[in-house]
């Protein structure tokens, strides 16, 4: 059978550095195994090679998508999370258990090539019964873990898989990590604290309410000291803002958690990211939480006061100046109205990161006091 694969994120990516699909790998490998001949889109001329079954894959929403006849085709499958309303099969388990095909994408030379991938379980999330070889050649590899359902399927099963993947050096993960299966139960923590992770490894988390962080915190401290080379990815916590419009004490305990939060968090070395609202209007104070959103994102350590006047104060910098500080009726609205919710917690405005804090000795926090002695 001729056997067509077109992976859009890596074929319209112009640098083609670290766009490796293991789903597409592992799709390729199978049909070679078969003795199918596998067509992997490189060039314009690949696109309409004939075919007798052809995969169309595509992750990332932004990516180009294919002309329209190929929407039309019987022949196409489709896969991947931007075309999940026309994917209408699962891999087989004798797919799921191939070792990807390594030499499928031609370059050669990012530490994501090099990585050797491996996936544990089949869809319904139990232990594949065998698994091919998954090792590659290369030399200083990573073995990353695909699997999407690894901490959603049974306590049992995770159990299982992470057994098996303390057998092996250098783990890292390809999917967040859900930080409540670790939280809740103590056998997987225990077993998930025997891994030989990769050094400089990036653990990433799927997101967690506000009231859960206490807990996860803890989590993250136990791994940060099994792991001391491991870089640990910024845990990010949603909220609802349901009932603001009702009442601005909801939107102030809302804010007043999130201040709580953050210090402790600078404190201990954690990175959070307060996740932005779904839709702005969800709150009259939006501009509070996108400001919060967009500093723990990309400024986290910075202190507060740092980030708003960097992006709202004069003349977009932080400006140390005496009579700047002294002078607040000159201030640009948003960076007043930003500074007068927080100017009175002086931990949450002026924490940088671990034990560093700004010095407040130029601060007229009298002079404050009396221009933001009102509330709004």
């Amino acid at each position: 059978m001729r056997v067509t694969i077109w992976d859009l994120d890596y074929y319209y990516n112009s640098s083609k550095v670290n766009c490796f699909n293991p789903d597409v790998m592992k799709i390729s490998s199978f049909h070679k195994q078969q003795g199918d001949a596998v067509n992997f889109v490189l060039s314009e001329d690949d696109i309409y090679r004939p075919y007798d079954m052809y995969y169309i894959i595509k992750e990332k929403k932004e990516t180009k998508n294919p002309p329209y006849a190929f929407f039309l085709d019987p022949k196409v499958k489709w896969w991947g999370n931007a075309f999940s309303s026309r994917v209408n099969w699962k891999m087989s388990n004798a797919m799921l258990a191939c070792r990807p095909d390594y030499l499928l994408y031609p370059e050669k030379k990012t530490q994501l090539e090099r990585a050797e991938q491996i996936r544990l379980l089949d869809n319904q999330g139990k232990m594949l019964p065998l698994l091919q070889d998954w090792e590659n050649s290369f030399k200083r590899k990573r073995t990353i873990v695909i699997d999407d359902n690894l901490w959603t399927t049974s306590s049992e099963n995770t159990q299982m898989a992470l057994k098996k993947l303390q057998e092996i050096k250098n783990v890292t993960f390809f999917k967040p990590i859900w930080i409540q299966k670790l939280i809740h139960d103590k056998v997987i923590l225990d077993e998930f604290l025997k891994l030989k992770l990769t050094a400089g490894c990036n653990l990433q988390w799927l997101e967690i309410n506000a009231s859960e962080y206490e807990a996860a915190k803890e989590v993250i401290l136990k791994i940060k000291n099994a792991f001391p080379t491991v870089s640990i990815g910024a845990l990010p916590i949603r909220f609802y803002p349901l009932e603001h419009w009702k009442d601005k004490e909801y939107a102030l305990k809302d804010f007043e958690t999130f201040k709580r939060i953050i210090v402790d968090a600078k404190q201990n070395r954690i990175k959070v990211k307060i996740k932005e609202l779904r839709k702005r209007l969800d709150s009259p104070y939006f501009f509070i939480f996108e400001s919060m959103a967009n500093w723990t994102a990309n400024f986290f350590e910075l202190s507060w006061l740092e980030y708003i006047t960097r992006k709202y104060g004069s003349g977009g910098q932080f400006d140390r100046d005496v009579m700047f500080w002294v002078r607040p009726k000159e201030w640009p609205e948003t960076f007043r109205d930003l500074l007068r919710q927080t100017w009175e917690d002086a931990d949450f405005l002026l924490w940088q990161w671990g034990n560093k804090r700004m010095s407040d000795n130029d601060i007229p926090w009298m002079r404050w006091k009396e221009e933001f002695k009102y509330e709004i």
